[in-house]
């Protein structure tokens, strides 16, 4: 916890200098602090941060964390960010226009069938029934969790980019397919390729 209220003491005073006037609506903060920043309603712009995305993962040395922030007018995302510091990599996304890593705008793509794909499941926060089925009745191929929710999200965006394996069928020769959340199929597919729009 010290290394995510620290991380959230320094984009706070940034966006501060930056920004001033514009509330942040940090995950760190008191209950209360939050309370009352959810009291405006919308009525007001506010960045909403998560420090330290991955907390477990940082403070075990192991290299899937970031720092994720938006910002809010009338409860609407105008724009959002998510920092991957192992990596270099930042992902941005603007309203109305194409979501982008390290300035580069990221492919569009035809999303595989459920049953292709690798499933980014974190069960600890699903109802223990709804956890258990997914696990004896897996509607998808394999399951992972990375321990960083913005890393996996941001990773299933930018997956026309990094995903290079044919598609996993019982039967078919095996691959290492990549470790992309939501994305095991490859330009073998029909109707699929990187970057298709």
């Amino acid at each position: 916890p010290d290394a995510d209220v620290a991380s959230q003491s320094f984009i706070r005073e940034a966006l501060g200098r930056l920004y001033p006037g514009v509330a942040l609506l940090g995950e760190e903060m008191e209950r209360a602090d939050q309370e009352a920043i959810l009291a405006a309603n919308g009525r007001v712009p506010l960045w909403c941060l998560d420090p330290l995305d991955g907390t477990s993962n940082f403070a075990a040395g192991v290299p899937m964390f970031g720092i994720s922030l938006a910002y809010l007018a009338g409860w609407r995302s105008q724009y959002a960010c998510v920092y991957d510091p192992v990596r270099n990599e930042l992902f941005t996304a603007v309203c109305g226009t194409r979501a982008q890593v390290n300035g580069k705008p990221l492919g569009l793509r035809r999303a595989p069938s459920l049953a292709d794909s690798v499933g980014v499941v974190d069960f600890k926060r699903l109802p223990r029934q709804f956890a258990v089925r997914l696990v004896t009745q897996m509607p998808f191929h394999s399951q992972r969790n990375f321990g960083s929710s913005a890393i996996e999200w941001s990773w299933l965006a930018a997956a026309p980019k990094r995903a290079r394996a044919a598609p996993l069928r019982k039967g078919a020769p095996a691959r290492s397919p990549p470790l992309v959340p939501g994305l095991c199929c490859g330009p073998g597919r029909p109707g699929w390729g990187p970057e298709r729009a």
